[in-house]
């Protein structure tokens, strides 16, 4: 049953995603509500099945890649709504959503209705890290969304070219801003998670998980967005080699939260 809502829910990202791709490219993109619509009655769904699981199961939808992906793609899908229900522009929207869409259907086809629970995961203090994780991974989608199409309309305007992006996008400025803010609060959470899965490694795995890939893999995360914040206080790099950063952490935030997670890590395979 659960998967079947999970496919229910898909279907209505899906239809978000079609209307906004539709008004992005037509001449109504701003005016017509069902796209924001259709995504808030995906939303709303997804976030009942959610509390629904935490209810019903006394845990949160985390004990897996498939469960875990599942509750990215929520999260992520709700900071947005919330961006365009504040700032009133819904282009981002046109390229988030099938970036959640593809990520929601391999949580779909990856569905074990009957994961293998580890004790670990009954530990309040280790939700609370797996959930920082997935906001912060949420944070820096959204800033590599804006880095894209600020990188994008920056090179239609420096081919002095009136494409699609100049039309249909707003300012360079927008778009960097948002990318900056997302960073910082993905860093917040990322460190926040961090520290509480130190805390977690010590007691659980006495001090082992530092050689797990997962692990590894996220120091180089966190490094790549500390460098993203430091070259824009320390240095003044904006712009393109601002966004290009941001664009190179997301790819291995998807590298990471994929294969890794699937193929090579240790003490993090929880199901």
């Amino acid at each position: 049953m659960s998967l079947i809502i999970q496919w229910i829910i898909w279907v209505f990202y899906a239809g978000a995603t079609v209307f906004y791709w539709r008004d992005f490219i037509g001449a109504e993109r701003k005016k017509n509500k069902l796209k924001i619509n259709l995504l808030t009655v995906a939303i709303a769904i997804h976030f009942a099945f959610f509390i629904f699981f935490l209810s019903d199961q006394g845990r949160l939808h985390i004990a897996n890649i498939s469960e875990a992906m599942n509750s990215f793609v929520l999260f992520t899908a709700l900071m947005y709504w919330v961006l365009e229900k504040r700032l009133h522009e819904p282009s981002m929207g046109t390229f988030i959503l099938p970036v959640l869409l593809v990520l929601h259907a391999i949580s779909n086809l990856l569905f074990d209705p009957a994961p293998e629970i580890a004790a670990i995961l009954k530990d309040f203090k280790f939700e609370i890290h797996v959930f920082s994780m997935l906001l912060s991974y949420s944070a820096f989608t959204l800033s590599f969304i804006a880095s894209l199409l600020q990188y994008l309309l920056a090179r239609e305007l420096k081919k002095l070219s009136m494409g699609v992006f100049y039309t249909r996008l707003p300012s360079l400025t927008f778009f960097e801003k948002i990318s900056n803010v997302a960073v910082d609060s993905g860093l917040f959470f990322a460190i926040f998670g961090l520290g509480l899965g130190l805390y977690g490694a010590n007691i659980v795995w006495d001090n082992l998980m530092v050689s797990d890939a997962k692990f590894s893999s996220f120091l180089i995360i966190i490094a790549t967005y500390g460098f993203h914040l430091i070259s824009r206080k320390l240095l003044g790099w904006q712009g393109n080699r601002a966004a290009i950063i941001s664009i190179i952490g997301f790819l291995w935030i998807l590298f990471s939260f994929i294969v890794i997670s699937l193929a090579f890590t240790t003490q993090h395979q929880f199901g």
